[in-house]
């Protein structure tokens, strides 16, 4: 896939880490596709995200969301999800965790100076931990797409997403 934006942080500046945050904050990932190479000290993470997420990063313009349909109720939308990577490098040790689903949504990566590690939280499973040497993390959004989703705004209840199939 072409690679069509990209963020690298090698510090832990807080500006920097919640450009990341944001980047990541609610992709979709699988945790059965996720890889740690202990030769090259690197993990990937794959997840799929909305191009919203992407939009501080310079790069080509991302299709937008399309109103398929207004109700009296609600207003449904059409969100394209783009396939994106997130990289650990210099990781010297990772733990996955066990228990919970085997897919889930990325909110933020917290930082542990003096452990030197890097956690991730996976919501409804046990977080990820990654020991690393140094602190160097990088994004990648891809042109490929990884589907839509079906978002409905309602005028009495609470925002609705699914998956479009």
């Amino acid at each position: 896939m072409d690679l069509i934006r990209r963020l690298r942080v090698t510090e832990p500046a807080p500006e920097q880490m919640r450009r990341v945050d944001r980047v990541i904050h609610d992709g979709v990932m699988d945790a059965d596709q996720v890889v740690f190479d202990a030769a090259t000290g690197t993990v990937t993470i794959p997840f799929a995200q909305e191009p919203d997420n992407f939009e501080d990063l310079p790069g080509p313009p991302l299709e937008r969301p399309v109103l398929r349909r207004t109700t009296w109720r609600y207003r449904e939308y059409r969100v394209p999800l783009y396939r994106a990577v997130l990289l650990l490098r210099r990781v010297r040790s990772f733990d996955m965790g066990t228990t919970g689903e085997a897919w889930g949504y990325l909110t933020q990566l917290k930082w542990e100076p003096r452990l030197s590690r890097i956690r991730i939280p996976l919501g409804a499973r046990d977080d990820a931990v990654a020991v690393v040497e140094s602190f160097d993390r990088e994004v990648r959004l891809t042109a490929g797409r990884a589907g839509s989703i079906r978002r409905r705004i309602g005028r009495f209840t609470a925002i609705e997403t699914d998956r479009w199939r």
